[in-house]
């Protein structure tokens, strides 16, 4: 599983993203929604990255690992900022 977050940082004028790579797991969730339960390595370090640099903590999520694809269009062609988690990026 991929997941992607992008917020704007009014005061320096930028837009700035992270992403990761994780995996759905099969454990049971009693509420309704679009609601998945994930496991994440290193999700203490994702989290304290989220809320010291301001972002929400919702992302999209997709099946599949294309982290590499999503980083390389954002950073190279749309000049954003993007973190990539538990990776250093290419």
């Amino acid at each position: 599983m991929t997941f992607f977050r992008v917020d704007t940082d009014d005061e320096r004028g930028r837009i700035h993203a992270y992403l990761g790579e994780g995996e759905f797991t099969a454990d049971p969730c009693a509420m309704d929604g679009g609601i998945a339960v994930c496991r994440v390595d290193g999700l203490r370090d994702l989290l304290t990255h989220v809320t010291r640099n301001g972002f929400a903590h919702h992302v999209a999520m997709v099946r599949g690992h294309c982290a590499a694809v999503v980083h390389e269009a954002a950073s190279r062609y749309l000049g954003w900022d993007v973190c990539w988690h538990g990776r250093e990026a290419p």
